[in-house]
Formats: structure tokens, sequence, C-alpha cells
């Protein structure tokens, strides 16, 4: 507060991200309305990093899966996907004291 003081604030708060968070955008607005009606903001930049991979499997086989010694892997056909490991998070900014 205007003050120096400080409180927790654990409601009342709104977080906007313009969009989705990327490696590229790492921009993350909070607002809180204040005690007197005014509404104070601040921007931080935070780490985005690439969620990581639980596991991998194939939707659709390769279309091409009979090789002769010599022959190149041919992608043609498949579909991969992916399970995120934590696929429930949740943005908890934290404020130094």
């Amino acid at each position: 507060w205007s003050d120096g003081s400080r409180e927790e604030l654990i409601s009342g708060y709104v977080v906007d991200t313009t969009d989705a968070l990327t490696e590229n955008n790492r921009t993350v607005k909070i607002s809180y309305k204040g005690k007197s009606g005014e509404t104070l903001s601040t921007t931080i930049n935070v780490s985005v990093e690439p969620p990581e991979v639980e596991s991998i499997e194939f939707e659709t086989l390769p279309t091409y899966r009979d090789y002769v010694l010599g022959d190149s892997f041919n992608t043609s056909g498949k579909r991969l996907s992916g399970v995120p490991c934590c696929e429930n998070f949740k943005l908890i900014p934290k404020i130094p004291n």
C-alpha cells in the first residue's frame, strides 16, 4: 500500500494474460481494486517452458511398415500424440516480502 504496508491478497484480484502464455509471450497483468476504490495493477514477466511429456502414442501407424535392409524410414500416414506430465496446473504468482 502507499504507506509501505503489505497484505496478502487471496481473492478480489484479476490475472490478465491477453493471449495464451508462450515462450514469446511471457507478460501477465495483475489488477486489484484498492480499499479506497482505486485500481492498482502491476505487470510481471513469467518463465514459460514447454510442458514435459509423460508418454507418446501412435494415433495412426505409418503407411509403410515393411522395409528391406537399406530402406529409409518413411513417416507418411503416422500421427503421434503426447500426454503432458502435468495436465492441470495453475499460475500462482508469489510476491516477495
